[in-house]
């Protein structure tokens, strides 16, 4: 059986109520775990269901809207500071070391079939772009 990896999914604001107080922060997250892997009906039902929680949480509050921001896993864990506020001498903490996921700049898509390509309108900035995209790319010139 595989290993259940933990997740984020970055959510930002689109817009934000008008009217005086606080109305969110400009950026949430979506966490979660699980071990299907990336792209699978599986993970993209439960990755759905984390964020419509937590959008709902954000949008009660304040936002009137949101856009989806990169994906991330966690790579590796890493010790806490003894010199940080947070460290507990009884016990050791662990801090989660997160990893961006690859996605298409052009659909979204998540998973190890990308591929780097050339940006069309700037030569010296590298986009990612999966084949299904890059096959449109190449159909339309």
């Amino acid at each position: 059986m595989r290993e259940k990896k933990e997740y984020r999914q970055e959510l930002i604001a689109t817009g934000k109520e008008s009217g005086s107080g606080f109305k969110g922060f400009d950026q949430s997250n979506a966490f979660f775990a699980t071990s299907a892997p990336i792209g699978s009906d599986e993970f993209n039902t439960t990755k759905q269901e984390r964020i419509d929680f937590f959008s709902a949480q954000q949008l009660r509050h304040g936002w009137t809207g949101y856009k989806l921001g990169k994906l991330f896993v966690v790579v590796d864990h890493k010790p806490e500071s003894v010199m940080s506020p947070g460290y507990e001498y009884s016990k050791g903490r662990l801090l989660p070391v997160w990893e961006a996921v690859p996605s298409c700049d052009m659909c979204g898509t998540h998973g190890d079939e990308e591929t780097e390509v050339w940006n069309w309108g700037n030569p010296y900035d590298h986009g990612t772009i999966c084949d299904d995209c890059q096959e449109t790319v190449n159909d339309s010139r």
